[in-house]
C-alpha cells in the first residue's frame, strides 16, 4: 500500500476517498484484519426470506448487542418497514438494513465501500446524518467510492486516492465561502447538493453547457457552476482549456485522440472516458492544431 495512504489510515482520523477498484480491494483486505473494525460492503448477503425486524433481531442476537436493536432500527428509519420481507424491499431499503447491521456490530472503526450507492435522496441524507453522529460520538468512519460526488457528501475530509499518492479535495462551507479570497484565484468553485467544492483546473476534464446551466465534470461526476460558458472560458483559458464547440470546453491535457467520423464530424476522446467523447466543431480543427501545435 502507498506510504502516504498508510500514514493517513494510521492517523486515526475519519476520511473519505475517491479511488480505483484496486485500492478499494487493498483497503478491504487491510481493514478486515484490524481488530474492532467492521467492513461494510454493498453486496453483503441478506436472508431475503426474513422480514426486516426479524432479520435485525436475529443479527442482534448473533452479535450479542441486543441492546442496540431499537437504536439501529431508529437510526435507519426502519420501523415502518419492519414487517416487510427483505425480498420485497427496494435497493435503498436494503442498504439501510445493511447499515443497521453495522450499528449492531458496535465497532470503533467502520470501513464502508460505496455507502451512498443505490440510495434515494432522503435515505442518503439519513445515512450522512448517521455518519456525522457516529463521528461526533468518537467512532471512526472511513469510506471509499469511485464516485467523487458521493464521497464529497460524507462528513469529514475528502481525498483523491491513487496508486501514486493522495491529495486532499477542497471543500468550502457555503456560509464561509468568499469568492474574493486570494486563495481561491486558481480554483473553480462549483455546487452539488448544497455544498460548494473548489477544484484545481487540472482536475477538470471538460465543461458542458446544457439547458441553461454549465456542468463541470471531474472524474466523470458533474457539478453545477454559477458562471456562463463564456465566463468559464475566460477564467480557464490560461490553464489549457479550449472551446472546442459552442457548448463545450475541454481540458486539452485530458485529450488522447481526435476522432474523425465523417468529413465534417469530429470528436475528442478523453483519458478514462471510454463511452463518451466531446464534440469538436469542424471549424475548430485547424485552430486547435495552430494553438496547441500538434
Amino acid at each position: 500500500m502507498e506510504k502516504e495512504l498508510l500514514e493517513l489510515i494510521e492517523s486515526g482520523r475519519s476520511f473519505h476517498g475517491e479511488c480505483s477498484l484496486q485500492i478499494t480491494n487493498e483497503l478491504i483486505s487491510y481493514f478486515s484484519a484490524i481488530e474492532n473494525t467492521s467492513v461494510y460492503l454493498r453486496n453483503i448477503g441478506l436472508y431475503e426470506h426474513m422480514r426486516v425486524r426479524e432479520y435485525l433481531s436475529f443479527f442482534a442476537n448473533l452479535t450479542k448487542h441486543r441492546n442496540l436493536l431499537e437504536a439501529a432500527i431508529e437510526a435507519m428509519h426502519l420501523a415502518d418497514i419492519g414487517s416487510i420481507k427483505l425480498s420485497q424491499c427496494t435497493d435503498s431499503q436494503k442498504v439501510r438494513v445493511r447499515i443497521a447491521g453495522q450499528i449492531l456490530l458496535d465497532c470503533q472503526t467502520i470501513f464502508m465501500v460505496e455507502p451512498l450507492r443505490d440510495l434515494e435522496e432522503a435515505a442518503m441524507k439519513m445515512v450522512v446524518s448517521w455518519m456525522s453522529y457516529e463521528i461526533e460520538q468518537g467512532r471512526r468512519i472511513i469510506s471509499v467510492s469511485p464516485s467523487l460526488k458521493e464521497i464529497c457528501l460524507c462528513p469529514g475530509d475528502h481525498y483523491f486516492l491513487s496508486e501514486t499518492g493522495i491529495r486532499l479535495v477542497d471543500q468550502e462551507d457555503p456560509s464561509e465561502s468568499d469568492e474574493g479570497d486570494s486563495l481561491l484565484l486558481n480554483k473553480l468553485s462549483v455546487k452539488s447538493e448544497g455544498n460548494i467544492f473548489l477544484f484545481n483546473p487540472e482536475d477538470i476534464d471538460y465543461i458542458e453547457a446544457n439547458d441553461g446551466k454549465c456542468y463541470v465534470y471531474v472524474r466523470k461526476e458533474g457539478y453545477v457552476s454559477q458562471l456562463t460558458l463564456d465566463e468559464l472560458e475566460q477564467k480557464l483559458k490560461n490553464f489549457g482549456f479550449y472551446r472546442c464547440h459552442r457548448s463545450y470546453l475541454v481540458n486539452i491535457q485530458k485529450v488522447t485522440e481526435i476522432v474523425r467520423w465523417t468529413r465534417s464530424s469530429y470528436s475528442l476522446r478523453l483519458a478514462n472516458y471510454k463511452e463518451f467523447m466531446v464534440p469538436l466543431s469542424k471549424a475548430k480543427i485547424q485552430e486547435l492544431k495552430d494553438t496547441f501545435q500538434f
